[in-house]
């Protein structure tokens, strides 16, 4: 009951204009309406015989097969360009389907919450200095990677944060982060980074605590809070660098909020 016109998907016959039924049967190759080959297309011709195409190699001319089975000569000027559609499109979407299986279970794994506290969801490097003595303020430069969720990448963000604090840090130091998100891995994105009051629907500023013990050589350690709309970013991130003591103790504490821009995202074109 269909014919392939085009080597597309398969129409059902329309035997409006034909004055009395009829019976195509593509295995016997018979019919009962005389009139069905004057409405059939041109690559059907004779009684009961058709061409078949996609039954050859690339570049290979296609044959016509006669209805009492045997195959003909090949056809002047018709060469088959490609391969059966129900062959090909079938193994192709196996091997689609088959890799999306294969792909959804390895981000399943890699997003389940064990691997997320080991690896943090999130990853900073940078380096900034602050110069808080009673309050203050200081600025740093991170490179950040989004470890999970649907927007995870190897490539980096690069943001700025810039703080406002009270205590006594007086240093410059490269610092080295990670950040756990408290939701689900599926509600990861990048803009989870951008820390901006000024964008406050979607995150709050940070707030953080630093505590160091300085020398002259200074290493110390930063926690840091983000509120969010659906739950909480909490950070930790090693310091290290040069700094000022503040007396006789070598140990510096100093606290504040800050907010974090974006400069480039080299994952959102």
């Amino acid at each position: 009951m269909f014919v392939d016109p085009d080597g597309m998907e398969a129409d059902p016959w329309n035997n409006s204009g034909s004055s009395s039924g009829f019976n195509w049967d593509f295995e016997q190759s018979h019919h009962t309406d005389t009139n069905l080959f004057t409405n059939l297309p041109e690559k059907w011709s004779g009684d009961g015989s058709q061409v078949t195409t996609g039954c050859c190699p690339d570049g290979i001319t296609a044959q016509r097969k006669a209805s009492d089975g045997t195959t003909e000569s090949d056809i002047a000027g018709v060469t088959v360009t490609g391969r059966l559609k129900s062959s090909s499109s079938s193994s192709s979407s196996n091997s689609v389907s088959g890799i999306s299986a294969v792909g959804n279970m390895l981000s399943q794994f890699w997003d389940n919450d064990y691997i997320r506290g080991f690896t943090g969801d999130f990853v900073n490097i940078g380096g900034g200095f602050s110069g808080i003595a009673g309050v203050g303020a200081g600025v740093s430069w991170e490179a950040n990677w989004v470890l999970h969720g649907p927007e995870a990448s190897f490539l980096p963000a690069f943001t700025t944060t810039p703080s406002v604090g009270g205590g006594y840090n007086v240093d410059i130091t490269i610092n080295v982060g990670n950040a756990n998100y408290t939701g689900a891995a599926a509600d990861i994105n990048r803009d989870m980074l951008i820390t901006n009051s000024g964008v406050g629907v979607r995150n709050f500023p940070t707030v953080w605590t630093a505590v160091s013990a300085t020398m002259g050589p200074e290493i110390g350690v930063t926690g840091t809070f983000t509120p969010t709309k659906n739950g909480s970013i909490i950070g930790t991130q090693l310091n290290g660098g040069v700094g000022l003591p503040l007396g006789p103790a070598p140990v510096n504490y100093s606290a504040g909020v800050s907010n974090t821009y974006l400069m480039k995202d080299l994952y959102k074109k």
